[in-house]
């Protein structure tokens, strides 16, 4: 594996963990800044895009020297500077589709609370309606 690879791989590995901390929200759906994101985030100075468009695997093709391994991951990730100046694309690799289960684990947790705080208003809502 070569040094930018590794390189991409520690980032896309801290970014997981630190998701898994809640150090790090995502929001789903397209953003507004990077069309055909379906995560972004905002962390410092950087936005990162998760997407799977199909140009991720174009790019990847481009811009990875070496070949990797075959693989079902289809998400790529781009890091902008908050000010525009400067990308960093990291093509699909396992790790990313590790970071996209973690997002997608918070956000059915967090449905399942957002369920549950409905469920008492509705509840609350049908008592005072018997009283």
């Amino acid at each position: 594996m070569s040094d930018r690879r590794e390189k991409q791989l520690e980032i896309v590995l801290k970014l997981n963990k630190l998701t898994k901390q809640g150090k790090i929200a995502w929001a789903r759906g397209i953003s507004l800044d990077f069309m055909g994101a379906q995560y972004a985030a905002k962390f410092k100075d950087r936005r990162y895009y998760l997407t799977s468009s199909p140009g991720v695997q174009i790019a990847q093709e481009i811009q990875s020297p070496e070949p990797s391994p075959a693989t079902n991951a289809k998400f790529g990730l781009l890091i902008r500077e908050s000010d525009g100046d400067k990308e960093i694309w990291i093509p699909s690799m396992p790790a990313i589709d590790d970071l996209v289960r973690t997002i997608r684990h918070q956000m059915i947790k967090g449905d399942a609370q957002d369920l549950d705080e409905v469920l008492k208003d509705l509840e609350e809502a049908e008592n005072l309606l018997e009283e």
